[in-house]
């Protein structure tokens, strides 16, 4: 009916268990009919549903001349697909620390599918959106056939990558009708972690103040997984002022944390024990987006009694010890100022433990500067090592010098007997040694004197 009205002439249903082959008896002969075929059912869907034109009946039996459907269903006039089927699936983090949500979800039919549905846009592709708990699912009833689920990644307008799927795909195929077939898990990576830390000795133990001196400028390293060139991620320098440092815009994932050491040779940077440490940290989505703080409370810093780092278990956090410290005496004889003692051996130990260091004051000497005030109480309880860390002699003035020495607390000892003598009278003497440069002179207001006395 060329006038568009498609009134059926006739019409006729394939027998249930036949072939699938329709035929129309009793038509006119030197006619043309058109065939169309419309579905019985709401969920199936007719393919190739354009009108057939059948020409030249002269009494015999006419059949179209189809070429084959695609797919293998053998030569056929029309074909039809099931229809009103879904797809569903779930957006996580790769470790499963968080659900990604609101993310575009693009759902697109295999190049090998058919006659795909085709939407109100003309495309046969949707889009959903990951809802609160990082499901998706299509409103939009799809046709039977094979479906490519892609998630896409999260950019913001500025280019920098929130979550990326890396190619992350399911292929899926729908079969019949009314059915809803789940894309499973499909797996991102947070891709704006950070990683902060500082690099900090809190000398005066206030916890939470960077005070003057307090603070070290130094790179920064972080690693892949292991400390080699080719894992290198960046390098970040450490605020002179703050001690703070920071890597932005990281995949989630296991880094290492590894400072690089001065070059002046004056300090040593510090993350437990040795020089040597490294801090190995895993970003995720979820509670640990973010590892260590800009100004962490406590800070860290170096416990003089324990000879370790304190406040930095398990974080990026490093502390510092200068190597540039001195400390220095006179020896005379008891009572007489005027009379050095030459080539007395004075021994310096390092202690582990001393009596009165709590009531040390922190505050690190300026550089430069000689330290007012006396030393501490005179008795360590245990020194980091049986043998002295070093012995001198004392010259003519009767004057002693260690320099080069790292920060601590250290006991001054002198032995009489190496110059002839039998008494130590002052005894030994602890020294805190701060800060770059520092420099303690001997000083003892139990006997009134700035020197050491034998007799």
């Amino acid at each position: 009916h060329p006038d568009g009205k498609k009134t059926a002439v006739a019409s006729a249903n394939p027998a249930a268990a036949g072939d699938g082959t329709v035929t129309f008896a009793n038509m006119l002969t030197d006619s043309t009919y058109e065939l169309s075929a419309q579905p019985a059912n709401a969920l199936r869907v007719v393919l190739m549903d354009t009108l057939i034109s059948v020409t030249g009946m002269d009494g015999s039996v006419q059949a179209d001349s189809v070429s084959p459907l695609e797919g293998g269903a053998g030569f056929s006039t029309f074909a039809f697909k099931g229809d009103q089927n879904k797809i569903n699936g779930t957006l996580k983090a790769i470790d499963g620390s968080a659900d990604v949500t609101k993310r575009l979800v693009k759902i697109m039919p295999d190049p090998g599918n058919i006659q795909p549905r085709v939407f109100a846009d003309g495309s046969s592709d949707t889009t959903v959106v990951s809802d609160a708990t990082g499901g998706f699912r299509t409103y939009a009833n799809l046709r039977e056939g094979k479906w490519i689920v892609t998630p896409l990644d999260s950019v913001t307008a500025a280019g920098d990558s929130i979550w990326a799927f890396y190619g992350t795909t399911a292929d899926l195929t729908l079969k019949g009708t009314g059915n809803t077939e789940s894309s499973g898990i499909l797996r991102a990576y947070r891709m704006d972690t950070k990683i902060q830390g500082v690099v900090v000795n809190d000398h005066d133990m206030d916890l939470n103040v960077v005070d003057n001196g307090e603070a070290l400028a130094v790179d920064v390293n972080l690693y892949r997984t292991k400390v080699d060139a080719d894992s290198l991620v960046g390098t970040a320098t450490s605020d002179g002022t703050t001690g703070a440092y920071s890597f932005t815009k990281l995949r989630q994932g296991t880094y290492v944390v590894q400072r690089v050491e001065p070059a002046s040779g004056d300090v040593i940077v510090l993350r437990k024990t040795s020089k040597g440490d490294t801090a190995i940290v895993t970003t995720d989505a979820g509670a640990n987006k973010t590892v260590g703080s800009l100004a962490p409370n406590p800070l860290p810093r170096w416990d003089y009694l324990t000879g370790s780092v304190a406040n930095a278990a398990g974080l990026p956090y490093f502390t510092f010890l200068w190597e540039n410290g001195t400390v220095s005496g006179r020896v005379i004889e008891t009572g007489d100022v005027s009379t050095p003692v030459e080539n007395i051996t004075v021994s310096l130990y390092q202690c582990k433990t001393a009596v009165g260091v709590a009531a040390i004051d922190f505050a690190p000497t300026p550089e430069g500067a000689v330290a007012a005030g006396p030393p501490l109480d005179p008795s360590c309880t245990s020194y980091t090592q049986a043998a002295p860390l070093s012995s001198v002699a004392t010259d003519a003035d009767g004057n002693y010098s260690f320099s080069g020495l790292t920060e601590g607390i250290y006991e001054i000892r002198v032995s009489p007997a190496t110059a002839g003598y039998s008494n130590d009278d002052t005894g030994p003497v602890i020294f805190k040694l701060l800060g770059s440069g520092d420099h303690e002179a001997f000083y003892n207001a139990t006997v009134a004197a700035s020197n050491h006395e034998v007799s």
